[in-house]
């Protein structure tokens, strides 16, 4: 397959392997309040190249990779249709190419959410991603010039489902 060496570029490596699992779990634990969480492990490696080390592990994947989500809206009264929500996000430390000459670190992202249902066709939103404006490295490219993580961010959008 193609991979990218770190660099931008994408090279290709005569074989890959990934082993892991991956956990999903969302439910409605009172009328208003939904969680959804995930949690993954996967070991991403080289298993045959003529280039890079075999064994190697695959460039910007992590071995470890959690998330927790959850909203409530509330259901009656005067504030019906009003919601609030946050999250937690965490990716583990990853190596930064294919050589593993370099590590980015770990991060973990914290995001909330306001919203408010008009009816079942309009909704007002602010979302904020990264509360604590963490500095973090999103997707690496190679040890001078990888892509950072958005800082504290706040979006606001009016949506219609017809």
């Amino acid at each position: 397959g193609s991979l990218s060496d770190g660099t931008s570029a994408y090279v290709g490596v005569n074989g890959t392997k990934a082993r892991g699992w991956e956990m999903d779990v969302n439910g409605e634990i009172l009328p208003g309040w939904k969680v959804i969480g995930g949690l993954g492990f996967t070991d991403a490696r080289i298993t045959r190249d003529t280039t890079f080390t075999v064994g190697n592990r695959l460039a910007a994947a992590p071995l470890f990779s959690a998330s927790v989500w959850s909203t409530y809206q509330v259901q009656e009264g005067a504030l019906r249709g009003l919601g609030l929500g946050a999250g937690v996000t965490y990716v583990g430390q990853r190596y930064g190419d294919l050589n593993n000459s370099y590590v980015v670190g770990a991060y973990t992202r914290l995001d909330a959410a306001v919203y408010y249902d008009f009816d079942a066709h309009y909704r007002l939103a602010v979302n904020m991603r990264n509360l604590t404006d963490v500095r973090y490295v999103e997707q690496p490219f190679n040890q001078f010039n990888n892509a950072p993580g958005a800082p504290f961010t706040v979006l606001a959008t009016l949506s219609a489902k017809l």
